[in-house]
């Protein structure tokens, strides 16, 4: 894998004059970006370390979203992994994916998250 990211994404407040509304594209900038490496599948021995690589990327998003921290549990908050988990055995696949739920259910995330 070449690593994790977090993306930060605004959307417009919508105004629901007509019908069907108008669609909405979310704004986002390189500085509501940030990447770590290594990424999750870097840690197919230890799920947990894997998980705590995102941890970084949480501060980075309470640090982007300071001002709105009354609201952060309204702010929802997605993983997807790709290609380096893909790559990887089932069994440790599923304990890094279970592992990432636990530390997003966690009061270690702020932000609202909901096993899909």
């Amino acid at each position: 894998s070449t690593g994790s990211r977090l993306h930060v994404y605004e959307w417009q407040r919508r105004v629901f004059s007509t019908l069907p509304p108008p669609i909405s594209h979310p704004l986002t900038s390189e500085l509501w970006t940030k990447r770590r490496r290594p990424g999750l599948s870097a840690f197919p021995e230890d799920p947990e370390k894997a998980a705590e690589t995102l941890l970084p990327l949480i501060k980075h998003a309470k640090h982007l979203l300071r001002r709105y921290h009354k609201d952060w549990h309204r702010f929802p908050i997605w993983v997807k992994a790709t290609a380096g988990m893909r790559a990887l055995p089932h069994t440790p696949r599923r304990a890094i994916v279970d592992a990432v739920r636990r530390l997003l259910a966690s009061k270690k995330n702020p932000f609202y998250f909901v096993e899909a």
